[in-house]
């Protein structure tokens, strides 16, 4: 994916997890398991101001990051790292660090899910790429890679990525009219699919 369709995505897996926190504070009756989302999401986004403000710019960079191996790409172009393209940078390693970062400086965390995010949408690419490089790469003599057995691909170019782009802001548009009640038909199969995974969380936290 390019710049562009990773802001596009991330922004679409933003808004989801905003309309999902308030579908779960709103409906679910297991107050263990909202307190601790409640509390998750205060440590993500801490209530400060400026320090939000500046997790969520490290989210928006997280989505382009991984990228700086390629000088053509967004962040690229003005931070690039001369390292093959989908390699190191396209690593869980990377998410981990930055992860264990934020503990400490939290909007740092955000950076990581930004991350992840990137690394999420590039998996089924046709090359997909190795979340534990350097092991999981075949290699072609014209320099070409693909991933050791890799077979989920929705998508494998521009327009395939542009839409899969629509597909995802469409279940996103879909569900979040289920949750403000505004679809009825969406409102029950946002409720069902609630029920289930507070069932499900229930299991664990209850």
């Amino acid at each position: 994916m390019k710049g562009d369709q990773h802001l596009i995505t991330g922004a679409a897996v933003a808004t989801f997890n905003v309309a999902m926190y308030e579908q779960i504070v709103t409906n679910w009756t297991n107050q263990p398991a909202v307190d601790l989302v409640i509390n998750v999401k205060n440590f993500i986004i801490p209530q400060n101001i400026i320090v939000a403000t500046i997790a969520i710019l490290l989210f928006a960079l997280g989505l382009l990051a991984p990228d700086c191996d390629s000088p053509k790409s967004t962040l690229g172009r003005f931070i690039y790292i001369p390292i093959e393209h989908r390699t190191w940078l396209h690593t869980a390693y990377i998410v981990i660090t930055f992860a264990i970062l934020g503990i400490f400086l939290r909007p740092f965390f955000l950076f990581a899910i930004g991350y992840f995010v990137h690394l999420l949408f590039d998996s089924p690419s046709k090359c997909g790429i190795c979340w534990f490089n350097p092991s999981g790469y075949k290699h072609y003599s014209n320099g070409g890679k693909v991933k050791k057995g890799h077979v989920v691909i929705l998508y494998f170019n521009d327009i395939t990525a542009y839409i899969l782009c629509a597909v995802v802001w469409i279940f996103v548009i879909c569900y979040v009219l289920g949750v403000m009640d505004l679809v009825p038909s969406l409102e029950t199969f946002v409720d069902g699919l609630d029920s289930k995974f507070e069932s499900f969380v229930s299991l664990f936290i209850h």
